[in-house]
Protein backbone atom coordinates (compact mmCIF):
# COMPACT_ATOMS: atom_id res chain seq x y z
CA UNK A 1 0.00 0.00 0.00
CA UNK A 2 1.13 3.15 -0.90
CA UNK A 3 1.09 5.77 2.23
CA UNK A 4 2.81 8.73 1.15
CA UNK A 5 4.08 11.44 -2.20
CA UNK A 6 7.02 9.95 -1.50
CA UNK A 7 6.54 6.24 -1.70
CA UNK A 8 4.15 6.88 -4.64
CA UNK A 9 6.82 8.73 -6.65
CA UNK A 10 8.68 5.56 -5.69
CA UNK A 11 6.81 3.36 -6.81
CA UNK A 12 5.63 4.91 -9.88
CA UNK A 13 9.89 4.76 -11.06
CA UNK A 14 9.69 0.76 -9.72
CA UNK A 15 6.78 0.11 -11.74
CA UNK A 16 8.44 2.31 -14.47
CA UNK A 17 11.50 0.17 -14.43
CA UNK A 18 9.34 -3.28 -14.11
CA UNK A 19 8.20 -2.47 -17.67
CA UNK A 20 11.32 -2.43 -18.87
CA UNK A 21 12.66 -4.96 -17.63
CA UNK A 22 9.96 -7.30 -18.88
CA UNK A 23 10.84 -6.34 -22.51
CA UNK A 24 15.08 -6.43 -21.60
CA UNK A 25 17.17 -9.06 -20.36
CA UNK A 26 18.90 -6.28 -18.00
CA UNK A 27 17.85 -2.33 -17.55
CA UNK A 28 20.47 -0.67 -15.54
CA UNK A 29 18.95 0.65 -12.09
CA UNK A 30 21.35 3.74 -11.85
CA UNK A 31 19.12 5.59 -13.64
CA UNK A 32 16.14 5.13 -11.65
CA UNK A 33 17.39 5.59 -8.52
CA UNK A 34 19.15 9.29 -9.68
CA UNK A 35 15.30 10.16 -10.45
CA UNK A 36 14.69 9.12 -7.18
CA UNK A 37 17.31 11.30 -5.89
CA UNK A 38 15.99 14.46 -7.44
CA UNK A 39 12.60 13.45 -5.61
CA UNK A 40 14.33 12.36 -2.49
CA UNK A 41 13.24 8.95 -2.20
CA UNK A 42 16.22 7.38 -3.12
CA UNK A 43 16.04 5.58 0.40
CA UNK A 44 12.21 4.09 -0.63
CA UNK A 45 13.12 3.04 -4.01
CA UNK A 46 16.22 0.93 -3.19
CA UNK A 47 14.39 -0.54 -0.75
CA UNK A 48 11.86 -1.76 -3.06
CA UNK A 49 14.68 -3.24 -5.22
CA UNK A 50 16.00 -5.24 -2.33
CA UNK A 51 12.74 -6.64 -1.66
CA UNK A 52 12.33 -7.63 -5.17
CA UNK A 53 16.07 -9.19 -5.75
CA UNK A 54 14.78 -11.04 -2.15
CA UNK A 55 11.72 -12.67 -4.06
CA UNK A 56 13.98 -13.47 -7.29
CA UNK A 57 16.36 -15.18 -5.06
CA UNK A 58 13.54 -17.47 -2.98
CA UNK A 59 11.04 -17.98 -6.18
CA UNK A 60 13.12 -18.17 -8.92
CA UNK A 61 14.83 -21.66 -8.51
CA UNK A 62 12.57 -24.11 -8.25
CA UNK A 63 15.18 -26.23 -6.38
CA UNK A 64 16.25 -23.86 -4.01
CA UNK A 65 12.76 -22.37 -1.94
CA UNK A 66 9.86 -23.70 -3.68
CA UNK A 67 10.36 -27.56 -3.55
CA UNK A 68 8.40 -30.33 -3.41
CA UNK A 69 6.35 -29.95 -0.14
CA UNK A 70 5.96 -26.11 -0.33
CA UNK A 71 2.68 -24.84 0.97
CA UNK A 72 0.92 -22.10 -0.81
CA UNK A 73 -2.16 -21.25 0.91
CA UNK A 74 -4.74 -24.46 0.16
CA UNK A 75 -2.09 -26.11 -2.47
CA UNK A 76 0.86 -28.08 -1.31
CA UNK A 77 3.81 -28.64 -4.39
CA UNK A 78 4.24 -31.80 -5.62
CA UNK A 79 7.29 -31.93 -8.47
CA UNK A 80 8.48 -29.05 -10.79
CA UNK A 81 6.43 -29.41 -14.45
CA UNK A 82 9.25 -26.81 -16.08
CA UNK A 83 9.79 -23.25 -16.13
CA UNK A 84 9.80 -19.97 -18.70
CA UNK A 85 9.99 -16.67 -19.45
CA UNK A 86 7.24 -15.99 -16.92
CA UNK A 87 7.09 -18.27 -14.24
CA UNK A 88 7.60 -21.90 -13.41
CA UNK A 89 4.67 -24.67 -13.69
CA UNK A 90 4.42 -27.30 -10.54
CA UNK A 91 1.88 -30.10 -10.05
CA UNK A 92 0.36 -29.43 -6.81
CA UNK A 93 -2.37 -31.22 -5.09
CA UNK A 94 -4.93 -29.06 -3.21
CA UNK A 95 -5.64 -30.15 0.30
CA UNK A 96 -9.29 -28.91 0.41
CA UNK A 97 -10.62 -30.84 -2.46
CA UNK A 98 -8.36 -33.94 -2.29
CA UNK A 99 -7.29 -33.10 -6.28
CA UNK A 100 -4.10 -32.47 -8.12
CA UNK A 101 -3.93 -29.44 -10.09
CA UNK A 102 -1.33 -27.52 -11.95
CA UNK A 103 0.15 -23.95 -10.45
CA UNK A 104 2.08 -21.52 -12.67
CA UNK A 105 3.70 -19.37 -10.16
CA UNK A 106 4.55 -16.22 -11.99
CA UNK A 107 8.27 -14.17 -12.31
CA UNK A 108 8.57 -11.94 -9.90
CA UNK A 109 8.87 -9.14 -13.12
CA UNK A 110 5.23 -10.30 -13.65
CA UNK A 111 3.76 -10.86 -10.12
CA UNK A 112 5.17 -7.29 -8.68
CA UNK A 113 4.60 -4.78 -11.90
CA UNK A 114 0.52 -3.76 -11.44
CA UNK A 115 -0.38 -3.66 -14.82
CA UNK A 116 1.02 -7.46 -15.54
CA UNK A 117 -0.76 -8.31 -12.65
CA UNK A 118 -4.44 -6.27 -13.45
CA UNK A 119 -3.74 -7.95 -17.32
CA UNK A 120 -2.71 -11.71 -15.88
CA UNK A 121 -6.39 -11.08 -13.71
CA UNK A 122 -8.21 -9.92 -16.49
CA UNK A 123 -7.36 -12.65 -18.78
CA UNK A 124 -7.79 -15.41 -16.04
CA UNK A 125 -11.44 -14.23 -15.42
CA UNK A 126 -12.09 -14.65 -19.56
CA UNK A 127 -9.95 -17.85 -19.40
CA UNK A 128 -12.02 -19.22 -16.15
CA UNK A 129 -15.37 -18.81 -18.68
CA UNK A 130 -14.02 -20.44 -21.71
CA UNK A 131 -15.49 -24.04 -22.40
CA UNK A 132 -13.78 -25.77 -25.19
CA UNK A 133 -12.33 -29.39 -25.02
CA UNK A 134 -8.98 -28.15 -26.15
CA UNK A 135 -8.43 -25.33 -23.77
CA UNK A 136 -6.79 -26.53 -20.16
CA UNK A 137 -9.40 -25.49 -17.55
CA UNK A 138 -9.04 -22.52 -15.31
CA UNK A 139 -9.80 -22.65 -11.66
CA UNK A 140 -8.57 -19.71 -9.97
CA UNK A 141 -5.45 -17.58 -9.13
CA UNK A 142 -3.97 -17.08 -5.43
CA UNK A 143 -1.35 -14.84 -3.89
CA UNK A 144 0.81 -16.82 -1.07
CA UNK A 145 3.37 -14.95 0.82
CA UNK A 146 4.19 -13.07 -2.16
CA UNK A 147 4.00 -15.62 -5.08
CA UNK A 148 1.21 -15.21 -7.10
CA UNK A 149 0.02 -17.93 -8.80
CA UNK A 150 -2.39 -19.60 -11.30
CA UNK A 151 -4.98 -22.48 -10.96
CA UNK A 152 -5.25 -24.74 -13.63
CA UNK A 153 -6.52 -28.49 -14.54
CA UNK A 154 -3.72 -30.47 -14.47
CA UNK A 155 -2.59 -32.05 -17.66
CA UNK A 156 -0.76 -35.64 -16.33
CA UNK A 157 -1.06 -37.54 -18.93
CA UNK A 158 0.78 -36.83 -22.56
CA UNK A 159 3.43 -34.85 -24.83
CA UNK A 160 4.20 -31.79 -26.47
CA UNK A 161 3.62 -31.86 -30.36
CA UNK A 162 7.33 -30.79 -30.79
CA UNK A 163 8.37 -33.67 -29.09
CA UNK A 164 6.59 -35.59 -31.44
CA UNK A 165 7.55 -33.61 -34.30
CA UNK A 166 11.29 -34.84 -32.93
CA UNK A 167 10.04 -38.80 -32.56
CA UNK A 168 11.58 -41.01 -35.13
CA UNK A 169 8.33 -42.46 -35.59
CA UNK A 170 6.63 -39.45 -36.79
CA UNK A 171 9.03 -39.96 -39.74
CA UNK A 172 8.29 -40.50 -42.95
CA UNK A 173 5.25 -38.07 -42.59
CA UNK A 174 2.33 -40.63 -43.81
CA UNK A 175 -1.00 -39.77 -45.00
CA UNK A 176 -2.53 -41.26 -41.55
CA UNK A 177 -0.46 -38.67 -39.63
CA UNK A 178 -1.21 -35.72 -42.24
CA UNK A 179 -5.05 -36.62 -41.18
CA UNK A 180 -3.64 -36.85 -37.38
CA UNK A 181 -2.34 -33.17 -37.67
CA UNK A 182 -5.18 -31.34 -39.86
CA UNK A 183 -7.59 -32.94 -37.02
CA UNK A 184 -4.84 -31.42 -34.17
CA UNK A 185 -5.19 -28.43 -36.52
CA UNK A 186 -8.64 -27.79 -36.73
CA UNK A 187 -9.67 -28.37 -32.80
CA UNK A 188 -6.35 -25.67 -32.03
CA UNK A 189 -8.57 -23.42 -34.69
CA UNK A 190 -12.02 -24.04 -32.65
CA UNK A 191 -10.37 -22.75 -29.42
CA UNK A 192 -8.61 -19.88 -30.37
CA UNK A 193 -11.76 -18.67 -31.95
CA UNK A 194 -13.82 -19.33 -28.56
CA UNK A 195 -10.69 -17.51 -26.58
CA UNK A 196 -10.74 -14.70 -28.94
CA UNK A 197 -14.37 -14.27 -28.20
CA UNK A 198 -13.46 -13.92 -24.83
CA UNK A 199 -10.76 -11.29 -25.90
CA UNK A 200 -8.14 -13.82 -25.09
CA UNK A 201 -4.78 -13.85 -27.51
CA UNK A 202 -2.65 -16.00 -26.42
CA UNK A 203 0.65 -14.84 -27.71
CA UNK A 204 2.61 -18.02 -27.65
CA UNK A 205 0.95 -20.33 -29.83
CA UNK A 206 4.05 -22.97 -30.58
CA UNK A 207 4.71 -27.19 -30.80
CA UNK A 208 6.22 -26.37 -27.57
CA UNK A 209 3.05 -25.06 -26.10
CA UNK A 210 0.58 -27.75 -27.77
CA UNK A 211 0.03 -30.95 -25.66
CA UNK A 212 -1.19 -34.37 -27.59
CA UNK A 213 -3.29 -36.52 -24.70
CA UNK A 214 -5.56 -39.71 -25.97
Amino acid sequence: MVNSPLEKIAEELFQEWLDAARGKEFVARDSFLARAGQCNCQDILERKFNDFDILCQRFLSPGRALIPGTLLGDYQLVRSLGAGSSGSVWEAEQLSLRRRVALKVFHPLVALSSRSESRLLREAEAAARIRHPAVVAVFGVGHEEGVDFLVTELISEGRTLSNWFADESFRPLTKKKQCQLTEIFEELASAMVVAHGEGILHRDIKPANILLTE
